[in-house]
């Protein structure tokens, strides 16, 4: 998925029109919809204000596209050779962890994770909840 497919969608989820978020955004609409039809790419600048402009992170917007099951694998090695992704198996099922002396600051985030994770599978939260935390994730 492109970032115009991923404008698209979070502006669809937002009950937003083209012409609105525009106006938000403080482009043209046609500048946005070139955005969305994958046409034309928007500057760092734009795809800040545009993910202000729909509530999200900057990176809900600019994360690799992981459609392409060898574009997972890739990002996997990356992860491996940066963080300490191992990989093993149980039961002939492979499964990854992270060597916490590598990236502890990768595994408090995923820590965060884990904990809204659980709140949304115990019924805690709802899906729409989990869905806009993970959107508004960020480094902070």
């Amino acid at each position: 998925m492109h970032i115009g497919e991923r404008i698209r969608t979070l502006r669809q989820e937002k009950n937003l029109l083209q012409r609105e978020l525009a106006e938000k955004v403080g482009i043209s609409e046609s500048a946005l919809r070139n955005y969305e039809l994958g046409n034309r790419n928007p500057s760092e600048d734009k795809i800040q204000k545009i993910a202000e402009a729909l509530g999200v992170s900057h990176n809900a917007l600019t994360v690799n596209d992981f459609s392409d099951n060898n574009a997972i694998m890739h990002t996997l090695f990356v992860l491996e050779s940066k963080h300490g992704l191992n990989i093993s198996k149980y039961d002939d099922i492979p499964y990854m962890f992270f060597d916490d002396t590598n990236s502890p600051d990768l595994l408090q985030k995923l820590r965060q994770w884990q904990i809204v994770h659980n709140k949304y599978m115990s019924g805690e939260i709802t899906s729409q909840e989990y869905s806009d935390w993970k959107l508004s994730f960020n480094e902070d």
